[in-house]
């Protein structure tokens, strides 16, 4: 036991030693002192056992009825003082206990980790303490040990991978994560880092529940790991529906994505109802050589309906104010020298996080344009007014990247040309309207040195990534 732990224990122990101290004063002053079938004087207490009338020798004082000679005697000084003493405690206990809600730092440590299982609250006393004192090394070796297998093996109520173990443990493992990391010696990781090796992914899909007959729907990936800082995760993703080829995503270093994968399907027919995918998940740790480590395969179904046309989903909004807003949503295409995905057009869908594309959606196709030449066609979507979330973004480009490579970006003029396109804008999620409009606008054209930055989600083919400003965090 630590010495602040001492500390405490010993402060709790005099509080209770006090506390019960000043209660038996009180009551003892109030009720001890009771006649037993003497006779007593209840004036100056003097012993009238064998007076022999109702008069006190002592001090003359003399009663009526016998009655009053075998009263209590209470001393009104001392049990005052002790109920003043122990209702300070109490104020003293409810200020720094339960008013501050630190009722837990009085507990011991094993005590805490033992009813971390029963604390479904993420944010409970327990949890908090717990966090509290591995964040201030106040554990020791074997109890930040205990606590931290207690958040790699869940519980019962909350099994590694599922959703509630990632509310509740998952945050807390990425709390320690990065310490971890930086303890290592070259890339061998520490022990705490090989107990995270077998967790799970928490795979999920999503997609809208209605989708027009003939629509190629959007199913988002979103995938939570808790590796070790520096590792890769791949999905092999095969969808158990006709016209769907299997496709590998990785995305970097077990960073979490902040935007999902967007996955097309094949267009739909009116007597689909179910999406199934099988999904194999692979990791490759920075200890590791060029060998992926198999982790979980899952079978997960996305349900839908099929239905209509997209005119019965989306009303156009053509409004002069939004489509100058989505100009300034266009930020232009960024170019490096080498490394993944050199190429890039950025947008920033954050401009349309206002109360004027309050359920509207964003969906349009746009042409790159130098001089004349159409030199690459992109699709950008994603859900605009408050809500604005990087998980609603979703894009894809047509090009030939063995010509755009070529290209000498400083030269000509460049210029982009964005319609809007209804069948787009219905994959941005379950909006009631969409932006309708079309415009031209020069475009800006950055070059940078060196290897452009890894995107967050990438499959083998990818030579070209669009990516949402806020998502890569890169000034263009």
């Amino acid at each position: 036991m630590k010495m602040i732990e001492l500390i405490y224990w010993l402060v709790w122990l005099g509080m209770i030693t006090l506390f019960l101290g000043s209660i038996y004063v009180a009551w003892k002053a109030w009720f001890g002192d009771r006649s037993r079938g003497r006779k007593r004087c209840p004036k100056c207490w003097y012993d009238m056992a064998y007076a022999t009338s109702m008069t006190c020798s002592e001090c003359g004082n003399t009663v009526q009825r016998v009655i009053e000679l075998t009263r209590t005697r209470r001393h009104l000084m001392k049990g005052l003082l002790g109920i003043v003493l122990s209702t300070c405690l109490i104020i003293a206990f409810n200020e720094t206990v339960l008013y501050q809600r630190n009722w837990a730092s009085y507990v011991p440590t094993r005590v805490l980790i033992w009813f971390l299982p029963v604390s479904s609250n993420p944010n409970s006393d327990v949890i908090n303490q717990l966090i509290s004192r591995a964040t201030f090394n106040k554990l020791s070796e074997v109890n930040y040990e205990r606590f931290i297998q207690r958040c790699v093996s869940g519980d019962s109520f909350a099994l590694p991978g599922s959703s509630s173990w990632s509310q509740k443990y998952g945050s807390i493992l990425n709390r320690f994560r990065p310490n971890w990391a930086a303890q290592r010696e070259g890339d061998t990781l520490t022990e705490l880092e090989e107990l995270l090796l077998d967790l799970p992914l928490h795979v999920t899909l999503t997609s809208r529940n209605f989708w027009p007959v003939g629509s190629q729907a959007q199913v988002n990936v979103q995938a939570l790991n808790w590796w070790p800082i520096g590792s890769d995760c791949r999905l092999r993703i095969t969808p158990k529906f006709a016209g769907a080829e299997p496709i590998s995503v990785y995305y970097n270093r077990a960073n979490t994505p902040r935007t999902g994968y967007s996955l097309l399907t094949p267009p739909l027919d009116a007597e689909t109802d179910t999406l199934e995918f099988v999904i194999e998940t692979f990791r490759l740790t920075p200890q590791d050589s060029d060998d992926w480590m198999p982790v979980s395969t899952v079978t997960i179904s996305v349900d839908l309906r099929v239905t209509g046309n997209v005119e019965d989903y989306l009303e156009p909004v053509n409004d002069p104010a939004m489509t100058e807003t989505l100009k300034r949503v266009i930020l232009g295409i960024s170019r490096w020298e080498s490394g993944p995905s050199p190429i890039r057009f950025y947008v920033s869908p954050r401009q349309t996080a206002n109360a004027n594309f309050r359920n509207v959606a964003i969906g349009f196709i746009s042409e790159i344009i130098r001089d004349d030449q159409v030199m690459m066609i992109d699709h950008c979507w994603w859900m605009g007014g408050d809500g604005v979330s990087r998980r609603n973004f979703g894009s894809w480009s047509d090009m030939d990247m063995d010509v755009f490579r070529k290209t000498d970006f400083s030269a000509g003029q460049w210029s982009i040309h964005v319609k809007s396109d209804p069948d787009l804008a219905l994959r941005a999620g379950d909006a009631l309207k969409y932006w309708e409009g079309e415009f031209t606008i020069p475009m800006p054209v950055r070059l940078f040195s060196g290897n452009a930055p890894v995107p967050h989600w990438w499959i083998e083919e990818d030579d070209l990534e669009v990516a949402d400003l806020d998502e890569t965090g890169s000034e263009v």
